[in-house]
């Protein structure tokens, strides 16, 4: 049976081939003279269910009679308003549109359009603070940014074509008008406000002819004014082929919080700026290079890659500065309120930058940051900066993390998580090769320094952050100088410390400085300071973020004293202010007045040890 079969198909091969392309003419034939008017109900209806609201056409017609590339004219298209606009003019109102498609691309699933003729359309675009918009349907969150739909356009005719866009996410709002053809080229033009200010947008693109010497399409988009400018010129790969771009672009803005209202890539709000980089674009892929710029004193240059798809991003990039100001990152306003902050609570040490990341949206990715001159008003002891900074869902991890400073480094990692509670800080950093005279130049304290530093607290900035942090940190100097008249008074020898000369030096065998935080508030654990002169203990907290001190130090000469007051000396204020109170065993003046007299006629005070410096910094370090 099958071998007759097979006998009858060698038989008939031919007219068995001539009937298959006749059925696929036969198909061919159909799809060209296929009555698309008739169609117009059920593309209203298609339409009202996608942006789920009334979708109405007055009339849908076929110019053409048979073509594989049909031309439809739709007259009187209006597409209302959500119910969540009230009182405004409807989203799109089209007088009359002709659309000119491949009938072939339907049978791919995709509609390549090829024509597009539009007379007399108004469209009132809006994107709420909560970033829906008016022109989302109820699947758009399912789409990738695919190929542009306009991509195969060979023909464009725009005549009163006008756009009204309002955006509260970004604050800004365009009103515009569109005109022009594939032989004349392409024109927009109108007015807008960006945060606030003034703008005048425009752009321009050939005639579809005048492909330029690698035949693409060149295109040129303007915007500008006192805040905020954007220019933007270059080629697509076809007319209106969005999603294939290569071009430069050039930025400047009173504030990078208004450039960003133009690109959307989450920056903050910072002293002026002006950059300009080169932009390609290839689908999903966008590519930053050859950026540089300033913002304030600073500058930068970098790169990066974007890749885009589903809402989500992905980053790598790169930055570079040769000099970089932290308080370039805030605006005049943000420096405005940091300095009211200051002046009603006091100047602090610990810094109260946001690590909020709630404000990144749907982003990864990597970037890694280098400023080789860190600019500080007055003196810091950090002179540079090294970084890589991974985020991933909700975690930003900051490693490694190096400081440079005049000597050696302070160096480690920083993880935020975003929790419920808020974002979650914990620091991991070593202190290695330093000087204690970087810390804290006015203590003028020559001596090696190191360190070790283990906390995590929960809080929207940094200072929030060590506020309610448990852990530890450690600082460690050894082997160095002290002026004499500190190490004296070190000792509570007063009378030696009035009387010591101003450049006489003493020797600092170490200072153990051991501090265990718990819920924002560290407390001294065994900090000592040994010195050729005495040796000192101090207890008590240090309480954050507010840095206020409650604290009491105790020296022990290591020689007989010219002058000792009894009683540990309390010291309270803030680490910025400390404020060196009376011992407290003296209450009033006549109190410290009896101790000098029982000093002058007292027998012999205690003498001080030496202090076990290396096993005294092993227990400190040790976590």
């Amino acid at each position: 049976m099958i071998q007759q079969s097979s006998q009858w198909v060698q038989r008939h091969w031919r007219y068995l081939l001539a009937a298959l392309l006749s059925l696929i003419l036969l198909g061919f034939v159909a799809l060209a003279a296929f009555p698309w008017a008739m169609l117009d109900k059920t593309i209203e209806t298609r339409l009202s269910q996608a942006l789920d609201r009334p979708v109405t056409i007055g009339s849908l017609a076929r110019v053409d009679h048979f073509s594989l590339h049909p031309v439809l004219e739709i007259r009187d298209l209006q597409i209302p308003q959500p119910d969540w606009v009230e009182g405004d003019a409807p989203m799109l109102t089209v007088k009359r549109m002709r659309i000119g498609f491949s009938a072939l691309s339907l049978l791919g699933g995709n509609v390549r359009t090829e024509m597009l003729d539009v007379e007399g359309a108004q469209a009132t675009l809006i994107r709420r603070a909560d970033k829906t918009t008016n022109w989302s349907g109820r699947n758009d969150g399912e789409r990738s940014s695919g190929s542009s739909p306009l991509q195969g356009l060979r023909r464009i005719t725009l005549r009163d074509v006008a756009i009204d866009y309002r955006d509260a996410v970004q604050d800004r709002r365009f009103s515009v008008t569109l005109s022009g053809s594939d032989t004349d080229g392409l024109t927009l033009s109108g007015t807008g406000k960006v945060r606030g200010g003034d703008v005048t947008v425009s752009a321009s693109g050939a005639a579809f002819s005048q492909r330029d010497n690698v035949g693409r399409w060149p295109f040129a988009l303007t915007i500008e004014g006192s805040s905020v400018g954007f220019v933007l010129q270059g080629s697509m790969a076809a007319p209106l082929a969005f999603d294939d771009i290569d071009a430069s672009a050039k930025a400047h803005g009173s504030d990078l919080a208004n450039v960003d209202a133009l690109i959307e890539a989450g920056l903050p709000s910072t002293q002026p700026v002006r950059m300009e980089a080169r932009l390609r674009r290839q689908g999903d892929r966008w590519e930053i290079a050859d950026l540089t710029g300033t913002v304030g004193r600073s500058d930068f240059a970098g790169s990066a890659t974007i890749v885009k798809s589903d809402g989500h991003s992905q980053i790598d990039g790169e930055l570079r500065s040769r000099r970089f100001d932290f308080a370039d990152l805030a605006s005049d306003a943000g420096r405005a309120k940091a300095a009211a902050k200051e002046a009603r609570i006091g100047e602090r040490v610990i810094p109260d930058t946001a690590i909020d990341l709630s404000g990144l949206g749907n982003t990864d990715g990597t970037l890694r940051i280098q400023a080789d001159e860190l600019l500080w008003p007055g003196s810091k002891p950090f002179r540079s900066l090294k970084a890589v900074l991974t985020l991933d869902g909700n975690r930003l991890t900051v490693s490694p993390l190096t400081f440079g400073m005049p000597h050696g480094t302070l160096a480690g990692e920083a993880t935020v998580v975003q929790k419920e509670a808020g974002p979650e800080l914990h620091l991991v950093l070593t202190l290695a090769d330093g000087q204690l005279a970087d810390l804290f130049p006015s203590a003028e304290i020559a001596a090696a320094a190191r360190g070790k530093l283990d906390l995590t607290g929960t809080g929207k900035t940094i200072r929030a952050a060590i506020g309610t942090a448990n852990g530890r940190v450690a600082l460690i100097a050894e082997n160095g100088t002290i002026p004499d008249k500190t190490a004296l008074l070190l000792g509570q020898d007063i009378g030696g410390g009035l009387f010591a000369g101003d450049k006489k030096r003493a020797q600092l065998r170490c200072i153990v400085a051991d501090f265990r935080f718990s819920n924002g508030t560290a407390r001294l654990n065994d900090t000592q300071i040994d010195t050729s002169r005495a040796l000192t203990r101090a207890g008590g907290t240090i309480s954050f973020p507010s840095e206020t001190l409650s604290l009491a130090v105790n020296g022990v000469p290591k020689q007989g004293a010219t002058l000792r007051v009894e009683g540990a000396i309390p010291v309270h204020g803030t680490i910025r202010n400390p404020q060196v109170e009376k011992p407290e065993s003296a209450d009033s003046l006549g109190d410290i007045l009896g101790e000098v007299v029982e000093e002058i006629f007292a027998g012999d005070d205690p003498i001080a040890g030496d202090l076990d410096c290396s096993r005294a910094a092993a227990a400190a370090m040790h976590f």
